[in-house]
Parts: structure tokens; sequence; C-alpha cells
């Protein structure tokens, strides 16, 4: 039972001592130790998120009761109205940079240079310098093989892509 109460006096001791001296650094060594103590003890006895998050908040209440301002409640206040307008806005946010940046995908509908971390996407259909249509054959992930209709076949490298066009062995490749 003393190992239930004993970091609640803890905190108890530091916000009496901390207060009558007017030195808050007692104040929080001591919340600190008491804390812990309760943190420790919970983790140990496998308790329940639930109980933990309880017993942890007397800690809070013990604080808040002896050290209550008015000017508390307007910063509660505050507190509040500010995540209920930026918690939305960070969902929005989030959302819409998860949609335009996301793995697999592409803003623009083209390819992309290899130095983002972002899937390359390729047209099925490029031209080379004497706009020769080429056809894509197979997607590597590193690489794209094209084949003309001659029969000639051609790797491009995601890193030798730049914009809407590639230098490749056979030459600069475009499309769009």
């Amino acid at each position: 039972m003393i190992s239930l109460i004993a970091p609640y006096f803890v905190t108890l001791l530091g916000v009496i001592v901390g207060g009558a001296w007017d030195f808050p650094a007692f104040t929080y060594l001591f919340l600190a130790v008491g804390v812990l103590w309760t943190l420790g003890r919970g983790l140990v006895a496998h308790s329940d998120k639930r109980t933990l998050i309880i017993t942890l908040a007397i800690h809070a209440v013990i604080y808040l009761v002896y050290n209550f301002k008015p000017e508390m409640i307007g910063a509660a206040i505050g507190i509040v109205i500010g995540l209920a307008v930026a918690i939305p806005l960070a969902v929005v946010f989030f959302q819409h940079f998860a949609a335009n940046f996301s793995i697999g995908g592409s803003r623009s509908g083209g390819s992309e240079s290899a130095g983002e971390n972002r899937r390359v996407r390729m047209p099925n259909i490029i031209y080379d310098e004497g706009n020769n249509r080429w056809q894509l054959s197979r997607d590597m992930g590193d690489h794209f093989d094209y084949y003309d209709d001659n029969g000639r076949e051609v790797s491009i490298w995601v890193n030798s892509i730049s914009g809407t066009s590639a230098n490749t062995s056979e030459g600069t490749f475009h499309w769009y």
C-alpha cells in the first residue's frame, strides 16, 4: 500500500516545499520523481493503459489544485481553440500532401527525376531524335525497355530521365 501512496506524497511534498520557499525547481523535481515512480510501478505491475493514465493524471491534479490560477482557464480555452483549428488544417494539409506526393503517383502524369523518392512513370510510346516511334515492352522499376518497329531495343534507366526526355546509348528520346 505504501508503494501506491508514496509517489503522490512525493508530488504533494514537492508542491508544498516549492510553494513555501518560492522555489519551483523543488516542485518540478519532486513531481518528476513521483511521476516516474508511478510510471515505473505501473509498468512493472503490467497495468493496463487506462489505469496507468489515471494514476499519472492524479499527479497533475495534485499539482493543479495547489498551483491553480484563474489565468489557467483562459490558457486552457486558448489551447482548445487552437487545437480545434490546427488539427483539421493539419489533416487537410497532410491529405493534400499525400495525394500529390505519394509513391507510385505523379502530379503531372509524366515522369519525374530520379533524385526524388517517387516511382517514375513513363508513357507507352516515346520518340527518338528522328521522331521514330518506340513502344514500351517492360517496366522493370529501375529502367524501362522500349522497342521500335524494326525490332531494335533500348533501355532507359531512371537516372537518365530529365523532365520529358532521356539520354541513352541510342540517343535522346522524348515524349509529350
